[in-house]
């Protein structure tokens, strides 16, 4: 899992050989507390076919101000450069929003699409 600045962005991310999944969080949000151990659990599963990234927001808020971030947790898919927002689950995870079970099955549906 990669910390994200404006400075490895492009690097890290947009020229990347694999599919990534970029997390838009900050510590001052319950949800995106929740979302980590989601996170970290998915980084086990899919670590090998997809880079996990994570940027926090009031630390790095050009580039949540570049992807029109109004609020946390967001996720961003990223794939040959082209970027696209995962959707909000129409019922969230009380714990952190995004559940870790529908975020696999994005994933799941991503990969095959590959």
């Amino acid at each position: 899992m990669v910390y994200l600045t404006p400075y490895n962005f492009e690097d890290e991310i947009l020229e990347s050989d694999i599919p990534c999944l970029v997390k838009f969080s900050n510590r001052g949000c319950p949800l995106c507390l929740g979302m980590e151990d989601v996170y970290e659990a998915l980084y086990s599963k899919y670590g090998s076919k997809v880079k996990f990234g994570t940027i926090d927001t009031k630390v790095n808020p050009d580039l949540a101000e570049v992807f029109e971030i109004d609020g946390v947790p967001t996720i961003f898919y990223f794939s040959k450069g082209n970027a696209e927002e995962v959707p909000y689950p129409e019922d969230p995870d009380a714990y952190s929003g995004y559940g870790q079970q529908y975020l696999i099955n994005y994933l799941n549906n991503k990969i095959k699409e590959e």
